[in-house]
């Protein structure tokens, strides 16, 4: 008698296959996959490979002309504060608040919250600041992993001025996505085919209607309804998919993907 395999038990986590429908949506409208939290508790392990120019555009609560100052000052190394990052901190001249945030990962890979509480209390990162009009910026020199990060003060001669009113920074992204439990390790390598794959997608053009006296209708030849002098034709019926259609598509790519990979 043939042996039968007994199932296996590795099974796609609900959370995760929620976390991959959530890059895919947000990669469809920004070109970036948004991660609500992951770690970094690896520094180094998945590097920014992305231009500052590309990282900075996305932080859309931040004024053009003072993200085209940012990115320029990342190209030319204008850093206006070496720092150390530590588990707990950011040292430096000026005064920062602990929390760093929208941190770039891969190629477009964006995470909105990112932690490092399994650091070691001896870990130590080096990093430099970037501020434009108290917007301010921060790049590890170990993954140049473009992040957000804020000044609690102005320290002694730092010239780094705090904020005059803190906001929360943002990225670019589809409407808000909930922050889960916990930060997990995040596939950088699905979550960037995700952004690249929906980035390619075409979008269907809005159907084109022949304009006539009656405005974007035809007279039928029934009787008048209404006082018009006849029924309204009905709309032409466009060939090509809504995004919805390219949506739903996609989102099963993606599951095959996240599938497969916990199928290893």
């Amino acid at each position: 008698m043939p042996s039968v395999s007994p199932p296996s038990n590795r099974t796609v986590p609900r959370r995760q296959f929620l976390n991959m429908s959530l890059l895919l949506a947000s990669a469809a409208v920004t070109a970036a996959a948004m991660v609500p939290a992951c770690s970094w508790n690896m520094p180094g392990r998945h590097p920014y490979r992305g231009t500052a120019t590309e990282a900075v555009s996305r932080y859309v609560d931040i004024p053009a002309a003072t993200r085209h100052r940012l990115a320029a000052k990342i190209d030319a190394g204008n850093a206006d504060d070496d720092v150390v990052i530590t588990r707990d901190a950011i040292e430096g001249r000026a005064s920062y608040a602990p929390a760093i945030s929208a941190m770039h990962f891969g190629r477009q890979t964006v995470c909105e919250r990112v932690t490092r509480e399994r650091w070691p209390a001896s870990a130590r990162e080096p990093a430099k600041v970037y501020c434009a009009d108290g917007h301010c910026l921060i790049v590890p020199r170990i993954c140049n992993n473009i992040s957000r990060i804020r000044v609690a003060g102005g320290g002694a001669g730092s010239g780094i001025a705090g904020p005059a009113k803190v906001t929360s920074p943002q990225v670019a992204r589809p409407g808000s996505i909930p922050e889960p439990a916990g930060a997990p390790e995040v596939d950088i390598e699905a979550a960037d085919a995700m952004a690249q794959l929906a980035a390619s997608a075409p979008v269907a053009p809005p159907p084109s209607l022949p304009a006539t006296a009656f405005g974007n209708w035809t007279p039928g030849p029934g009787p008048a309804v209404g006082g018009l002098p006849g029924d309204i034709a009905p709309m032409p019926v466009s060939a090509i998919p809504e995004p919805a259609g390219w949506m739903m598509f996609f989102a099963g790519v993606a599951g095959v993907l996240v599938y497969s990979r916990f199928r290893r």
